[in-house]
């Protein structure tokens, strides 16, 4: 993707290494799940976690502002897994070092402009330089068929319903 350097700049970084961009992020988290969940379920769903500080992240920026974000949070055991409730039965199956992408956002004005597909390329990237055997994802349906053209198979359905949607888990073997 060609990005106009004057106006959108994309950054990957280690969580603890940039604070200030895991605010930004957290802001644009908030502000595009505030209306899925409710205020007062997004800052607790969406908002920073323990695994943010640890986990890679691909951000675009716009005038010092997050636009479209996601996170590639990489871990050696089953124990570290972020989103356990949605791997339910999976967790088994799992080999390590895996690799789970997550918290994929692009504010509302610059969607379907390829932001998000470049962000699941720069994460599948990553793990592959960081030596992943797997890819984890939960992603809604619209996004299966996406994710699938990037090397991911279906496994079957989120074990997580606390957010209505017809939600799935998807794995790409590296």
């Amino acid at each position: 993707m060609s990005l106009d350097p004057n106006t959108i700049r994309c950054e990957t970084f280690l969580g603890h290494d940039r604070p200030e961009l895991l605010t930004l992020i957290e802001a644009l988290r908030l502000k595009e799940w505030d209306h899925v969940v409710g205020p007062e379920h997004s800052a607790q769903r969406f908002g920073l976690d323990r695994f943010d500080g640890q986990a890679w992240h691909i951000v675009h920026l716009s005038n010092h502002a997050a636009i479209a974000s996601g996170r590639l949070y990489c871990c050696d055991a089953r124990a570290d897994v972020p989103d356990r409730q949605s791997f339910g039965p999976y967790l088994d199956r799992m080999g390590f070092p895996a690799g789970f992408l997550n918290r994929l956002v692009v504010d509302e004005q610059y969607r379907n402009r390829g932001f998000g597909t470049h962000i699941d390329a720069a994460r599948i990237q990553l793990a592959r330089q960081r030596s992943q055997k797997a890819l984890w994802v939960e992603a809604e349906q619209w996004r299966v068929p996406h994710l699938q053209r990037l090397g991911f198979t279906v496994i079957g359905p989120s074990m997580d319903t606390s957010i209505a949607g017809d939600w799935h888990i998807l794995i790409k073997e590296l």
